[in-house]
C-alpha cells in the first residue's frame, strides 16, 4: 500500500511479504501467481499501466494485421497472434509469466516478448509490400 506507485523493486516481493507475514516453513509467498498483483507490487502502477497498454497495441495491430493483409500466411500469422494475444489476460490472471526473475520460467516470457516483436516486423514487412504495390501497381512487379 505504501508503495503503490513505484513499487518495491523487482524480485523484492518475497521479502516484504515475510516482513509483514511471517512464515515458518517455505511456501510460495514469493511469487503473487497473479501478473497483475506481481507488476503492480513489484514495479508499481505505472509498470502495470504500461504491460497493458503493450498488450491492447499488440492486439489491435494484430488485428488490423488480420483485416488488411492479402498475403495468406501473414493472415494466418495474425490469427494466430490474434489469439495468443486474447489468451495473455486471461493467461496473467493465474501465473507470473509476462515478467519473470525466474529463469525457470523465462522461456515462457519470452515466448510473450518474441511473439509481439515477430508481429511488428510482419506489419511493417505487410505496409512494404502494400506501399510497393501501390507505386509499381499489383502485376507490373512480379516476375513473368
Amino acid at each position: 500500500q505504501a508503495n503503490w506507485l513505484f513499487g518495491v523493486g523487482p524480485a523484492n516481493l518475497y521479502q516484504h511479504y515475510l516482513a509483514r507475514w511471517p512464515t515458518t516453513g517455505p511456501g510460495y509467498a514469493g511469487n503473487a501467481h497473479n501478473e497483475y498483483l506481481q507488476l503492480s507490487a513489484e514495479l508499481g502502477i505505472f509498470a502495470l499501466i504500461t504491460v497493458a497498454v503493450i498488450i491492447v497495441w499488440a492486439i489491435r495491430i494484430a488485428l488490423r494485421l488480420f483485416r488488411t493483409t492479402s498475403n495468406p500466411y501473414t493472415r494466418m500469422f495474425a490469427a494466430g497472434v490474434v489469439g495468443c494475444l486474447a489468451s495473455l489476460p486471461i493467461n496473467c490472471a493465474f501465473n507470473t509469466w509476462l515478467i519473470t526473475e525466474n529463469l525457470i520460467e523465462f522461456p515462457w516470457t519470452m515466448y510473450w516478448w518474441v511473439i509481439i516483436g515477430l508481429l511488428i516486423v510482419a506489419d511493417r514487412l505487410d505496409k512494404q509490400e502494400r506501399a510497393t504495390a501501390a507505386i509499381v501497381g499489383p502485376d507490373e512487379g512480379k516476375a513473368a
